[in-house]
């Protein structure tokens, strides 16, 4: 039996399909090779962004958590046609921030690859620092995070 790890997956722009194609295509090379499964559990997008960039609000992400695992091929499909993960057929949630996911999900990873904001590193940092004082482990594509708050995070996570 396979070691499963479970994942949440925030941003699901081009870095995160990516990620998500490697993970679906490379499934059973994975399980045959290191014994491992990798089960996304969460996922996140900003589809709301741009109302949200407009009005100067923070974008509220919809998120789409579900254990066992959520149907990578149905979400690439969703993005394809131009969709946010809030509409995933059953568990889609629109207004569910990618923190309040990662807070209410049981995951053991969080793979944060939503766009960098430079001015307060969100949503990216309130993500990470979660995942952190949840004892998850974190990788960042998204490296804004560290560039404004690295001293913080590098403490929160060495007492973990």
């Amino acid at each position: 039996m396979p070691q499963s790890i479970s994942v949440i997956l925030v941003g699901l722009g081009n870095v995160g399909r990516k990620v998500m194609r490697l993970l679906s295509e490379k499934e059973e090379w994975l399980r045959r090779r290191y014994d491992l499964e990798f089960r996304v559990v969460g996922a996140a997008d900003s589809s709301g962004a741009a109302i949200a960039v407009a009005t100067g609000e923070r974008p509220v992400f919809g998120s789409a958590p579900r254990a066992p695992a959520l149907d990578l091929k149905a979400i690439l499909a969703l993005k394809e046609a131009g969709q946010g993960i809030a509409a995933l057929p059953a568990f889609g949630r629109a207004g569910l921030s990618a923190q309040e996911m990662i807070e209410k999900t049981g995951a053991g990873v969080l793979i944060e690859m939503s766009p960098t904001n430079l001015r307060d590193g969100q949503p990216g940092l309130g993500c990470v620092t979660a995942a952190i004082e949840k004892g998850m482990h974190v990788v960042l594509a998204n490296k804004g995070p560290l560039v404004l708050d690295y001293p913080r995070l590098a403490e929160a996570a060495r007492k973990k």
